[in-house]
């Protein structure tokens, strides 16, 4: 590697007032956005660390890059950790190439057979609002218990569960749920700040998990982790982002199980609506569809779409209890069925409108939504328009019809007005 010269003062050049005015000038489109600071010092420092091994050297070239072409530079500390955090992935040729560590084969293990294995990253997708989170709650219960999985004798092993959850409040929805599902809350931990795993924290993870050993980390929703500085719709950034995830799960030994979204494509095989760019279908281990049952929609099922090391999984019914004002809603699975998972998350259309599933998906999101308190409408509305459940004018229609059955109440008139969750008809 090249050294640099010990005098680390001369990375930075001496400026007249003159000078220094022409190179502002001339660098006026050569500026750090606030919002790509730390994955571009990642990057950079990893690039750095390759070419010299003066580490001193590889801060100070960052540091001036900080302070004069940052938009709003990083704090000492933060930069400090994108720079440390980039040691992790820069080796000398002797680390990267050579003969394979070992040659003797392990069978697969797996947290839940056949549907979720260790070492690597499970994919829980289905339409928006359709209760992905109370089926994963109901996961997450198991382990932290070493009680029994859905429709089967067999137990899960029982151990730590970390979970990222970038959409639900912990208190008011996620921990309710938990309970109801009589989970061991000692056993879980969670992510308390950022909800977002840029280069930096990913590698926190990783050292986190080394040391807490869960059984199984759950990521709520997998595109929101990602954050702005990774395109989800670029096929090598999602790659990078999700073959990082697999390592941190291989080391560990652990399962990650990462929740997504579907489009509404309705021809297209569910793999191929995961949201985002065809790399999260191809970079994960075994993918999981969670819909409704074809043959009565008030029921749910969860489908097994891809497994690279199991057969594929029958397809699990549940029918969901409790909710609205007072309760908190629950997953009780029922039976096995034959369904796949492209007739699980099949999108019903209509001849004339919306597909009715719009509405029945911004219903549920509606009472999942509301409590006791008050909002104004334009904040549901906002929810539901970010998860692209229902039109406005769906949404109009549907807010009449649950207000007359008393599923919603109104609290106020004109622009005060506000809505909370209200209490059914007895024919509802």
């Amino acid at each position: 590697m090249a050294t640099l010269p010990n005098n680390l003062s001369s990375l930075r050049p001496k400026r007249t007032q003159q000078g220094q005015e022409r190179s502002q000038s001339e660098s006026k489109d050569l500026v750090i956005k606030r919002g790509g600071r730390n994955d571009f010092f990642f990057r950079s420092a990893c690039f750095l660390r390759r070419r010299f091994d003066d580490e001193d050297a590889v801060e100070a070239m960052l540091e001036a890059l900080n302070n004069d072409f940052t938009e709003t530079p990083l704090s000492a500390s933060e930069l400090h950790a994108a720079i440390q955090s980039s040691g992790n992935y820069v080796e000398d040729t002797t680390a990267l190439f050579g003969p394979p560590k070992t040659t003797e084969p392990l069978p697969m293990e797996f947290l839940y057979y056949p549907y979720i294995p260790y070492f690597g990253v499970t994919l829980l997708a289905g339409n928006p609002g359709m209760g992905k989170s109370l089926l994963v709650t109901k996961l997450i219960a198991a382990v932290t218990t070493g009680t029994p999985w859905p429709l089967t004798d067999e137990c899960a092993p029982k151990g730590k569960v970390l979970m990222l959850s970038a959409e639900d409040n912990w208190q008011r929805v996620t921990l309710p749920r938990l309970l109801e599902n009589n989970a061991d809350i000692n056993q879980i931990r969670v992510m308390n700040r950022f909800k977002i795993l840029s280069p930096e924290n990913l590698e926190a993870m990783a050292r986190y998990i080394e040391q807490e050993r869960p059984k199984l980390v759950v990521i709520d929703t997998l595109t929101a982790y990602m954050g702005s500085g990774r395109d989800m719709n670029r096929q090598n950034e999602v790659g990078e982002f999700l073959g990082r995830l697999t390592e941190i799960a291989e080391d560990a030994g652990c399962a990650v199980l990462a929740i997504g979204h579907l489009n509404k494509q309705s021809a297209e095989h569910p793999l191929y609506r995961i949201v985002g760019s065809i790399g999260f279908a191809a970079s994960i281990r075994s993918a999981l569809f969670y819909g409704t049952d074809p043959t009565d929609r008030s029921r749910f099922a969860l489908a097994h779409g891809k497994a690279n090391a199991s057969e594929l999984g029958k397809t699990i019914i549940f029918e969901r209890f409790g909710g609205g004002r007072d309760g908190t809603p629950v997953l009780h699975p029922v039976e096995f069925s034959a369904a796949n998972e492209a007739e699980v998350c099949r999108v019903e259309t209509n001849s004339v409108g919306r597909p009715a599933s719009a509405a029945d998906a911004a219903r549920e999101f509606i009472l999942e939504f509301l409590s006791e308190k008050p909002v104004k409408w334009e904040k549901i509305e906002s929810a539901v328009t970010a998860r692209s459940l229902a039109s406005a004018g769906t949404l109009n229609a549907l807010r009449a019809e649950m207000a007359k059955s008393g599923e919603i109440e109104q609290v106020g008139k004109g622009k005060s007005s506000r809505w909370k969750l209200g209490r059914p008809t007895a024919e509802e």
